[in-house]
């Protein structure tokens, strides 16, 4: 169930994308008013996820990650399919489903820009990290 939970988000995420026509604000890189279009785009967009890749979630954190790869690896060749200059990467980080791990890896995630981020899975982790995203306008 968490599998198919976690591949509709993704796909949820990247439909939100695709079908986007309005302003992109590109990364915590960029000047907040300086605008660019879809059209505009010759990058590459990072999203991150907080996955627990060790600990006691794992299997589900991998098979998430598997997921989110796939969707991602789909999506990018759409983007190329229409002539889009721009595509997605994932940065995954492993939160060895332990809360103080989730918010080092979050407050990584931000240092590098990364201001989209899918997970964590546990509900102590959410909790441990809530409060540090929404100050930092971190959207998952």
């Amino acid at each position: 169930m968490l599998k198919l939970v976690a591949g509709l988000s993704v796909i949820f995420v990247l439909l939100s994308l695709s079908s986007f026509t309005g302003t992109l604000y590109v990364s915590a890189q960029q000047d907040p008013d300086d605008e660019a279009t879809m059209s505009d785009l010759h990058e590459v967009i990072e999203i991150g996820a907080l996955l627990p890749s060790t600990g006691d979630l794992s299997s589900y954190g991998q098979d998430n990650n598997i997921g989110m790869q796939l969707a991602i690896a789909d999506f990018n060749s759409y983007l190329e399919a229409i002539g889009a200059n721009w595509s997605l990467s994932l940065v995954v980080e492993d939160t060895q489903t332990d809360p103080i791990i989730a918010l080092e890896k979050l407050q990584s995630l931000n240092s590098k820009g990364i201001k989209f981020v899918l997970g964590p899975l546990s509900s102590s982790e959410i909790s441990n990290i809530k409060s540090y995203a929404d100050s930092n306008d971190i959207r998952s």
